[in-house]
């Protein structure tokens, strides 16, 4: 039960990531400080993707022990 909550979880959260840069990119178009915009929204999501990851990672190592 509690890996299936967090993998819908991560998921969840990547799914919102994904439309907010959709719309982020909308918004700016293609102008130098969208630009700037995609560049740092995709360093935060790499980031916080990776962050995530680790996240999962330790809770499941938690539920196995």
């Amino acid at each position: 039960m509690m890996m299936a909550t967090m993998m819908t979880m991560v998921i969840m959260m990547m799914i919102t990531k994904m439309t907010t840069m959709v719309i982020m990119t909308m918004i700016t178009k293609t102008t130098t400080t969208g630009i700037m915009m995609m560049v740092t929204m995709m360093t935060t999501g790499i980031m916080m993707m990776m962050t995530e990851k680790k996240i999962a990672v330790i809770v499941m190592e938690r539920l196995r022990l």
